[in-house]
Order: C-alpha cells, then sequence, then structure tokens
C-alpha cells in the first residue's frame, strides 16, 4: 500500500482583507488546507497585536501592519503551516521593501516555501524585487500565488 499523501497547510497572511479571501477561496478549489490557528499561538498573537486586527487563518493585520507585524506572526506560527502566503499591499505606511529581506530570513529558518502578493506601486516593485533575491517567488494576484505555493509544495524538496 503506498503511503499515505500528506495533505498540504497554508497559512495566508495579508493586510488587505479582500485578497485574503480572494486567497482562501482559492486554496478551497485547490484542495490546500487552511487550519486555524493552535489556541496557544492564538493566545500569543492576542497578547501581541491589536484587538482590531483579524487573528485567524487568513490572519489580516489590516492596513496598519507593519513589517514587523508579519515577522511576528510568521515566527509564532511557523511550526503549524507548510507553507505560507504573503499578501503585503504595498500602499500603506508600514510595508517597506525590507519586508522582502525579513521573509527571506524566515524561509530560511523554517525552510518552508513561500509566495508573495503585493501592490505595483513603486514600494511593491521594489519589494517583488528584493524578494526574488531573497529567493520568494511574487505573484500578479493572490489566486496565482495560491496555486504556485500549491505546485511548489508538490514538487519542491524543502
Amino acid at each position: 500500500m503506498p503511503p499515505k499523501k500528506k495533505r498540504k497547510s497554508v497559512l495566508v497572511l495579508t493586510n488587505g482583507g479582500g485578497a485574503g479571501v480572494l486567497a482562501s477561496d482559492e486554496c478551497v478549489r485547490q484542495g490546500i488546507d487552511q487550519p486555524g490557528i493552535t489556541h496557544s499561538s492564538l493566545a500569543n498573537l492576542k497578547r501581541t497585536f491589536p484587538p482590531f486586527y483579524g487573528i485567524g487563518n487568513p490572519l489580516d493585520v489590516t492596513a496598519q501592519g507593519s513589517d514587523m507585524d508579519y515577522v511576528a506572526a510568521l515566527d509564532e506560527l511557523a511550526d503549524g503551516y507548510s507553507g505560507f502566503v504573503v499578501i503585503a499591499l504595498s500602499a500603506v505606511t508600514g510595508i517597506t521593501p525590507a519586508l522582502a529581506g525579513m521573509l527571506g530570513d524566515f524561509r530560511k529558518r523554517s525552510g518552508k516555501p513561500m509566495v508573495l502578493h503585493t501592490g505595483e506601486d513603486t514600494v511593491g516593485r521594489e519589494l517583488v524585487r528584493q524578494a526574488r533575491q531573497a529567493g520568494i517567488p511574487s505573484f500578479a494576484t493572490p489566486e496565482r500565488a495560491v496555486r504556485a505555493l500549491g505546485k511548489l509544495m508538490e514538487t519542491a524538496s524543502w
């Protein structure tokens, strides 16, 4: 009997609720699990973040989110997921091109695949450029990012 195929589990981390919903819907279409956050991580995140952040999966740091909020969330949730869709809409103050290096560092620490969707403004273009240098592919839509992550998790040896 062949070994049972392990299901992929993804965390969607976003600062735009609508984009997070698009990514979640694509996870459903692709058969990718999007499990909730464990009770202990939920408690830790609620202590870390303001009460208006959407603590779930997707995890929505809202337009108030910063580069450091992304890192804090990923560090807390690293062990609970097999891949990460990061949506960092760049037309807000807290998102900078420095996020790319932080995401790259996390990807190396975790050893897990990650994809990015961001805006197409000046900050977004630079974020994409630096993310590529850090080994993180970027996609024009949340749906494409989810599909790509699904393929990465199927074919790559992480």
